[in-house]
């Protein structure tokens, strides 16, 4: 089960970065576009407007999830591994083998 979790995660989260990734594609060359079409051709395309604030918009929100849910995964690693070391240390002082002055 937990592998299964895991995988899941990990493909959801790479879909997640996936659509990020394209997101940011989407609104550069759709700014490239408009730059095109407004000072070369003369002729502005006012729908790239659109589509560049709603690529970008879901753009910042998926990276933000994204950017959570590691830091949250991170946290609960360091966290464990913090834990872990503590819990080491404890032993190591207060076994009755073990003499700091010698």
């Amino acid at each position: 089960m937990k592998h299964a979790f895991l995988t899941l995660e990990r493909w959801t989260t790479a879909l997640a970065l996936f659509g990020a990734c394209a997101m940011l594609a989407l609104s550069a060359s759709l700014g490239m576009f408009q730059i095109v079409m407004r000072f070369v051709l003369e002729q502005p395309a006012e729908w790239t407007e659109v589509l560049i604030r709603f690529s970008l918009i879901w753009m910042v929100s998926v990276s933000y999830t994204h950017l959570r849910a590691h830091e949250t995964v991170l946290d609960l690693v360091c966290r464990l591994l913090l834990d872990k070391k503590k819990t080491q240390k404890y032993t190591q002082d207060t076994s009755p083998l073990y003499h700091p002055r010698l």
